[in-house]
């Protein structure tokens, strides 16, 4: 959405110029936001197919192959809750599910990389944790994510590998095995906002 002033965006290692969020979801790039960007009026089935609707032949709805799909999509990310259907309002789900209702619609867009933006913003650990079953469930299956969080320790907890950002500079980038806890890296963060340049990465990940 904003164009870069400097660097590169490289995809699947191939350079690539004049990005557009267009050209990202060509490239199976998308985004759940930080608001999610539900309508919380409308079922699950109407927020998951919004824009990209399943229709005929004739080009009228085809509202039970939605359905199905629907279903399905909630049971690959696993929506094991007996309590919602497709048809369930969006309203009526908590804050975690409304979260695991995002996620479906970035799948059913066909994406490889689905970015997080603070997806546990304001929840409570109950329903953290069914955003960490709803992430873990779509990278068993494949896909990539992008979590991006300033609660370290459900970073820590969820995340394969880190990359600190400073100023828009990248401070770290470095798998999980480098770091034995997540107040290390805390205190890596701690140690790259004092003056005096950027702390030794062996030292703080030791």
């Amino acid at each position: 959405m904003v164009r870069p002033t400097s660097g590169e965006i490289l995809v699947r290692g191939k350079p690539v110029h004049g990005w557009s969020a267009a050209r990202s979801r060509e490239a199976g790039i998308e985004t759940v936001f930080q608001d999610r960007a539900l309508c919380v009026q409308q079922s699950i089935v109407r927020n998951i197919f919004m824009g990209r609707e399943l229709a005929g032949p004739l080009g009228f709805l085809d509202i039970d192959r939605e359905v199905k799909e629907a279903g399905r999509l909630m049971r690959e990310i696993g929506f094991t809750s007996k309590v919602f259907t497709p048809h369930s309002i969006v309203g009526q789900l908590s804050g975690g599910e409304r979260q695991g209702v995002a996620i479906a619609r970035a799948i059913y867009k066909k994406a490889d990389l689905i970015v997080l933006d603070e997806p546990t913003t304001a929840l409570s650990l109950t329903e953290t944790a069914k955003v960490f079953h709803f992430v873990r469930q779509v990278r068993a299956s494949g896909r990539s994510i992008l979590f991006i969080g300033h609660n370290i320790h459900h970073v820590f907890d969820i995340a394969d590998r880190f990359v600190v950002l400073d100023r828009g500079t990248v401070a770290l980038e470095a798998p999980r095995d480098k770091f034995a806890s997540a107040e290390d890296l805390i205190g890596f963060m701690e140690q790259l906002a004092h003056p005096g340049g950027l702390p030794n990465l062996k030292e703080a990940a030791r």
